[in-house]
């Protein structure tokens, strides 16, 4: 979420510019106080300056300590006296002062200036933030205090006039509205539900998304941390509830969470929240932003297509069981009726040979042929039979069965096949002694075709509440995030699943392989 991302660094930005800006309140209240304490004792502390010599030192010192530029006029503007703050300030030296025009700093067409001139004449004081242009051309803002007085001597009108420079107060406050705007319009734009909470005095700002995804209206959105989870779902509120309670009393700064959230409608939207975490110089949470996706679409389409592909595991396990119930019925059909034709061939081959002694040696060949003929066809009518559903698998189980496939793919090929099991598959379903059994004729003529291995072994045992087995060669190996996609690999990894197990694949270049599949033990 880039959106988020920008988002984020704007509002991390503009909590700095508002700690800053709140520092520099507190510095400037402390000297407009200051000033004001200055201010109604300067008519009195200048004129007093002027009459009394013996405390001109005194004065001059209050005068030069100020902190802000004070000056000290006619009512004309011409200037008096003036400090080293205003001389800091505007670049002048004070016999400068004393010699300009006001205009020199003023611009007298200003409307702002001019309202202050006019509040002064009429109430004998005024404030206010204006702009002010020093000796080199820079203008400044600065806030303006300045008010009337007689001098107690001459009764002479005198202004006082005290300046501070707020200038790094309005840049921050510019930065801090262009901030505020930038957060508006993002979350304008945006279709999230960006909220902003603040911890500390429990208030929760929504953005514009909120009545987008929701519908509720932004006058009448939930303003309060612990009332917005009302509308969170009730199975979903506590998870919610302690990931961000973790994450406020720990040291993370994000959070993620997925969960339903209760529309205007009354019905509830998926929604995925992402949040950062603000918090003090202390490490204490004072701010947490974040933003609200409308993921229920997405989420629909995810349990379509989990339901889809319960579907296909369903429909690949009920082919699978009718092909072993195929194969299992031409298993006997083969067995049963061709094995007793061929047996019944054999048997009148050898009455012919008995009852014909005295044939010519080439008809004596032919019956002898026949007599062959009629044993290798007995021989494949089994093995075929064998091969479509092993009657073994049905009558002792599948511990002997495995260990007769070892023993006749080591006499078939030459290759080193042990079997060792110490697990009892007499409980074990008849579908899940299938599907292994099926397995292990695939990863042995895997290791057979690809493999180069001189020995194998496979083991059968339990551990927990599962049954594993394990087929192990010392062949090539192979990159297993290349080579698992095949469709021998996706053969097995369906028969795995079909019986609620999972199928591993473990491999590495020139150090073999191992194929391990784990079913839970129950019986059902």
């Amino acid at each position: 979420m880039d959106n988020l991302a920008k988002d984020d660094e704007a509002n991390i930005s503009m909590e700095k510019l508002r700690a800053e800006y709140e520092k520099l309140k507190e510095a400037y209240a402390e000297m407009e106080a200051a000033n004001e304490k200055l201010k109604a004792n300067t008519g009195l502390l200048l004129e007093t300056l002027f009459a009394k010599e013996a405390k001109e030192k005194k004065y001059t010192a209050i005068i030069e300590n100020s902190p802000g530029a004070l000056f000290l006029a006619n009512p004309d503007g011409a200037v008096l006296e003036v400090n080293q703050a205003a001389c800091d300030m505007f670049g002048y030296t004070a016999d400068e002062f004393r010699q300009m025009d006001r205009k020199n700093i003023l611009d007298m067409d200003n409307p702002a200036i001019t309202k202050l001139f006019a509040e002064r004449k009429e109430t004998g004081r005024t404030k206010g933030e204006i702009t002010v242009t020093k000796k080199n051309g820079e203008k400044i803002w600065v806030h303006v205090s300045s008010f009337v007085f007689k001098n107690p001597f001459s009764n002479e009108d005198r202004m006082s006039t005290v300046m501070i420079d707020i200038t790094e107060r309005k840049k921050m406050e510019e930065a801090l509205k262009i901030s505020n705007e930038r957060y508006v319009f993002a979350t304008k734009a945006t279709f999230d539900a960006i909220w902003d909470w603040d911890i500390v005095n429990d208030h929760l700002y929504w953005g514009e998304g909120y009545e987008k995804i929701f519908g509720y209206k932004i006058s009448d959105k939930i303003d309060n941390y612990i009332h917005s989870f009302d509308n969170i779902h009730p199975d979903d509120r506590k998870p919610v509830f302690d990931g961000i309670d973790k994450l406020i009393r720990g040291n993370a700064l994000n959070w993620t969470g997925e969960y339903r959230y209760k529309k205007v409608d009354g019905e509830y939207a998926y929604v995925q929240d992402k949040a950062i975490i603000i918090r003090d110089e202390k490490g204490n949470a004072i701010r947490m932003i974040g933003a609200m996706q409308d993921i229920t679409a997405r989420k629909n389409a995810e349990e379509e297509l989990k339901e889809k592909n319960n579907q296909l595991k369903e429909l690949s396990k009920h082919l699978q069981n009718v092909r072993e119930e195929e194969r299992k019925y031409l298993a006997r059909e083969v067995h049963d009726e061709l094995g007793q034709l061929a047996a019944v061939i054999k048997m009148d081959v050898d009455w012919l040979q008995i009852k014909m002694p005295d044939v010519d040696d080439a008809h004596k060949k032919r019956m002898t042929h026949a007599s062959s003929t009629a044993n290798f066809l007995i021989t494949t009518i089994r093995k075929i039979a064998s091969d479509l559903r092993p009657g073994m698998l049905d009558e002792l189980g599948l511990n002997e069965s495995l260990e007769a496939e070892c023993r006749k793919f080591a006499a078939t090929h030459g290759i080193a096949c042990i079997f060792n099991s110490t697990f009892d598959d007499g409980e074990l379903p008849m579908q899940s002694k299938t599907e292994l059994f099926r397995i292990c004729q695939e990863s042995l003529v895997n290791v057979m075709r690809h493999a180069s291995a001189t020995k194998i072994r496979v083991e059968m045992h339990e551990k927990d509440d599962t049954v594993e087995l394990s087929i192990t060669d010392n062949g090539n190996g192979f990159d297993t995030s290349q080579k698992t996609k095949t469709l021998g690999f996706i053969g097995m990894t369906e028969r795995c699943l079909s019986i609620n197990g999972t199928l591993k694949v473990t491999s590495e270049i020139g150090k073999g392989t191992t194929v391990c599949a784990i079913i839970p033990k129950s019986k059902s």
